[in-house]
């Protein structure tokens, strides 16, 4: 074999090894991208168990969250403060889902019902609409979008 024949050898050998390492690259790429994706649904899982641990664990929030979907005016006002807190940290768990859904580390609009569900009651409509913890546009339109004619008055 002359100098010739094993540059040509040596540049096959280096294709197919350029060729495997793109492959490997290819398969690190979908593995790291699963895994954001399971990292994202649990960080999200444990914000909402958060969320949910308290309303189940403590009378007073859930008794404040009950009457203020219900639009009650039997809320004082440092109660109607806390609903408006409780259905932020609610929101911004909604908004985060919605983002990283956009990003593609999170699969499903589980979301969506719940976001009906809370703005078709007559206390989560009064919030939305006089939210002064502007949620971003984006975000803001999507929900607007699941609920007919619950547009916010809070603009950019």
């Amino acid at each position: 074999m002359d100098i010739m024949e094993l540059g040509a050898v040596g540049e096959l050998v280096g294709g197919v090894a350029v060729i495997a390492s793109l492959v490997y690259v290819g398969i690190q790429l979908r593995n790291n991208t699963r895994a954001a994706e399971v990292a994202s649904h649990q960080s999200i899982t444990e914000m909402f168990n958060t969320i949910n641990l308290t309303f189940g664990s403590r009378t007073d929030v859930s008794r404040v969250f009950r009457l203020g979907l219900e639009g009650s005016t039997a809320l004082t006002e440092d109660e109607r403060t806390q609903f408006g807190f409780l259905c932020l940290a609610t929101f911004r768990g909604f908004e985060m889902e919605f983002y990283q859904a956009q990003a593609g580390t999170f699969q499903g609009t589980q979301w969506d019902d719940s976001i009906r569900y809370l703005l078709r009651s007559a206390g989560g409509q009064t919030w939305w609409r006089t939210n002064p913890y502007p949620l971003p546009l984006e975000f803001r339109e999507h929900v607007e979008s699941l609920v007919p004619g619950i547009s916010a008055a809070v603009e950019d």
